[in-house]
């Protein structure tokens, strides 16, 4: 066969070879397929002549992954959720003249990003907005990201960063947990739960240092796995919460998170805005990391 030709997979042999690795069952995967049995086992049989390899060790009549078919299934897997992704990102953007795709932290999505966008959109009538989430920094062409909103240090794979702000966070909790606003903090900090954020675990050791606070509770509470948690904890009355306070601008707003009467803690990190070093978009990019610091400004 000629090399060129055992290069390209064939989209429906490798359907066919993850569906029946999945199941470990051609019959199941001929039913998820909506194919025949015997369909299904020669599209593996072909697969298996493509690449020269036993993909399956047939034992009675089960089936088992070879130790090659173990490694080819997950790269094959890869391969098809990277296919459907493309074609529905095509589908998605149908005829739409242009398409901003952003990446940003899941609570700054949420908290801060969406609720500001339809101000971006009404300047930009026909701008089709993709939001996609990440919990760590990626090559940005790699996902054909235009920009990404990015907490740390300035630095990320194959990009630039623009300095967007920093971060201030500030002690709250719910209001029913404080009936006298004039009751020393040390003595609300002292009866009250400390809300535990697991990926800042010295956030609280450092706010009472920087607060000159002698005791110290700052390992006390329960703990959570992510600020739209900790949120959550916060406004159920469940402690006092470290937070950030442009994610809980509405609640402070509206009163149902109060601020202690203490220092805010300025975070060593900061906010930035990650740029590819070339994208066919870079001119729209630019234009909304502008319209994003203006946001920042304006607060």
């Amino acid at each position: 066969m000629d090399l060129r030709r055992r290069l390209i997979p064939d989209m429906i042999m490798l359907q066919s070879f993850d569906s029946a690795a999945r199941h470990l069952n051609f019959t199941r995967a001929a039913e998820e397929l909506h194919l025949t049995q015997s369909s299904i086992s020669r599209h593996v049989q072909d697969l298996e002549a493509q690449l020269g390899v036993a993909l399956f060790n047939r034992v009675r009549r089960q089936v088992v992954l070879t130790p090659a078919g173990l490694q080819f299934q997950r790269e094959a897997a890869r391969l098809l959720q990277d296919s459907r992704t493309m074609m529905m990102r095509a589908l998605h953007t149908g005829d739409s003249p242009e398409v901003l795709r952003i990446a940003t932290l899941p609570t700054f999505a949420g908290r801060w990003l969406v609720p500001r966008l339809p101000r971006f959109c009404a300047d930009h009538p026909g701008l089709q907005i993709d939001v996609i989430t990440y919990d760590a920094p990626f090559p940005l062409e790699r996902e054909h990201c235009d920009l990404a909103f990015h907490f740390g240090d300035p630095v990320w794979p194959q990009g630039e960063c623009r300095y967007l702000c920093s971060e201030q966070v500030v002690a709250v909790c719910a209001p029913q947990l404080l009936p006298d606003p004039a009751e020393p903090v040390e003595t609300v900090l002292a009866r009250l739960p400390l809300l535990q954020n697991a990926g800042r675990p010295l956030q609280w050791q450092d706010w009472l240092t920087q607060a000159g606070f002698e005791r110290d509770f700052s390992l006390r509470g329960p703990r959570f796995d992510s600020f739209a948690t900790t949120i959550a904890a916060a406004q159920a009355g469940l402690g006092v919460a470290l937070l950030p306070d442009y994610l809980i601008e509405t609640e402070l707003a509206t009163g149902e998170l109060l601020m202690l009467d203490a220092p805010a803690l300025v975070s060593s990190a900061a906010y930035y805005i990650a740029m590819p070093d070339q994208s066919p978009r870079g001119q729209l990019a630019q234009a909304f990391a502008n319209w994003a610091c203006a946001q920042v400004r304006k607060r």
